[in-house]
């Protein structure tokens, strides 16, 4: 990989390999960023956002359930790398916004995607399917 990134550049990246301490690492960053094309509901952004940081990314798809533009996040399309760097600069330049918008990620983070509400969730379609209020094979 690291021959793949060209002289001028090698001393400003370090491909660490394997980490099991990203928590750490993370509490090191002001701003997650994820460009991509198309993703999921990524780990990674869901990770950001639990500790608190402001989050921007590109791409469709799941992601944009938990980044909602200009609250949570910035959500911007792939291929916005103008509007991405005037996004990143602006919240290095700006602690009470870049904090705002990382405190109401954490807090969606909690209130949407908890262990606790995935468990209530499932029980409660468990309920549904055994009470025959739901039928299992339609």
């Amino acid at each position: 990989m690291i021959s793949k990134v060209p002289p001028a550049y090698k001393d400003r990246i370090l491909f660490t390999g394997l980490m099991s301490n990203v928590e750490s690492i993370v509490n090191c960053f002001d701003i997650g960023v994820l460009t991509t094309y198309t993703e999921g509901i990524s780990n990674a952004i869901m990770e950001y956002m639990v500790l608190g940081k402001a989050v921007i990314t590109t791409g469709s798809g799941g992601i944009r359930e938990i980044v909602q533009d200009g609250h949570t996040g910035y959500a911007l399309p792939s291929g916005s790398w103008l509007q991405l760097a005037d996004y990143i600069i602006q919240l290095l330049e700006d602690d009470q916004l870049r904090q705002a918008i990382g405190q109401r990620g954490k807090a969606l983070i909690y209130e949407q995607f908890s262990l606790d509400r995935m468990e209530k969730e499932y029980l409660d379609l468990y309920g549904l399917l055994t009470n025959g209020k739901i039928p299992i094979f339609a």
